[in-house]
């Protein structure tokens, strides 16, 4: 049987490319990462994300985060192959990515909000990941962004 956890609707909404919640949670390395997912039993939830970033010259950073004891709603986000977020790692004034969800389509209130768990919009090409993230008539505004990361999202 198929575990579903709670999940997230929104009580307005959506349009594409707004800015919807970040996945915040304490920040692992990959040894703490794997003790922690090592201790879980059958009955546990993970929540632990893991992020990998092909940088340009071949180097990959990975960045793990648990949100099970710190964190914010994101957790409650569950997958989907038909996912209506994506999640774009951001960078302020830190190496640390903040985990940003963005809607990948316009959400209905009251729709489930879901994301791809496998990561699917980062193997995207580049080129694509613009066209599902901005439309023509969009307009995103930065300082929202980085206001609504800053404030946790």
């Amino acid at each position: 049987m198929q575990r579903h956890g709670w999940g997230l609707r929104p009580l307005e909404s959506i349009p594409k490319g707004r800015f919807v919640c970040e996945y915040a949670g304490e920040v692992l390395g990959f040894s703490e990462a794997c003790r922690r997912i090592q201790a879980q039993t059958p009955q546990d939830s993970n929540y632990i994300i893991a992020v990998r970033e092909h940088l340009y010259d071949g180097q990959i950073m990975e960045t793990f985060v648990d949100p099970m004891y710190i964190g914010n709603v994101g957790r409650f986000l569950n997958h989907s192959c038909e996912p209506n977020l994506f999640m774009v790692p951001i960078r302020i004034n830190s190496l640390v990515p903040k985990l940003a969800f963005f809607a990948a389509a316009d959400i209905s209130a009251g729709e489930e909000l879901s994301y791809d768990y496998s990561g699917r919009f980062h193997n995207l090409p580049i080129g694509k990941r613009g066209e599902i993230l901005f439309s023509e008539s969009q307009e995103i505004s930065a300082p929202d962004i980085l206001n609504n990361l800053l404030e946790g999202g």
